[in-house]
């Protein structure tokens, strides 16, 4: 049995899911990489601080990034991807 969680959660698993592994694709098929900005945004709130709960082998070790970054940028960097 899965265990019960709120609707919200399974949506943002989702649409990091998307946001991310979409730029994977993107990035492999030399396409645009940009992310919706206000999906960026979204969870840039949702994940900073929370790198420690993400495990390999679906997101990286998280990258240092700088407060100067762009929103993207600092957004990849959580999730181990270089931009």
């Amino acid at each position: 049995r899965v265990p019960e969680r709120a609707v919200h959660e399974y949506l943002d698993e989702m649409v990091t899911d998307l946001a991310i592994h979409g730029w994977d694709l993107a990035t492999a098929l030399h396409v645009d990489e940009t992310i919706d900005p206000l999906t960026v945004d979204r969870l840039l709130i949702e994940w900073t601080g929370r790198a420690a709960e993400l495990t390999p082998p679906l997101f990286g070790d998280p990258l240092p990034s700088e407060s100067t970054d762009d929103p993207q940028t600092r957004l990849l960097a959580i999730f181990g991807r270089r931009a």
